[in-house]
């Protein structure tokens, strides 16, 4: 929370309330978004851990190991993979209830690029 200015927090605060009093509690929504990031990303978590193993193991530098890192990451999180995953996540939500995507999309529009996400020229099913 950080990383947030204080108008982040206040436009999360507010979407966190207006969320629970729209949908009684987030346990559902967060499922949601957890199952959809964790199988998305795990294989590239996977990976990331074993350049870690064995680069340390080879006796690399901490320093190394994260550029290799950021390199892995800047490989992996293409403009396509990140539009596939962002369909993946708009089709799940739909999915689990047909009026939490819209919600999302409009009440979380100053702090995500949704513009951006919806001009990637990912075709969503």
């Amino acid at each position: 929370m950080e990383t947030l200015t204080s108008s982040q927090k206040i436009t999360l605060a507010t979407f966190a309330g207006k969320f629970v009093s729209k949908y009684g509690n987030y346990t559902g929504a967060m499922s949601v978004l957890g199952t959809v990031i964790a199988s998305n990303m795990q294989p590239f978590s996977d990976q990331l851990s074993a350049m870690w193993i064995k680069y340390e193991s080879n006796g690399k530098t901490r320093e190394r190991i994260f550029q290799r890192g950021y390199k892995m990451g800047d490989m992996f999180l293409t403009q396509k993979r990140v539009g596939t995953i962002y369909c993946r996540l708009k089709v799940a939500f739909n999915n689990y209830d047909k009026t939490m995507w819209p919600f999302i999309k409009q009440n979380m529009n100053n702090m995500i690029l949704f513009s951006v996400l919806d001009g990637l020229g990912t075709s969503c099913a």
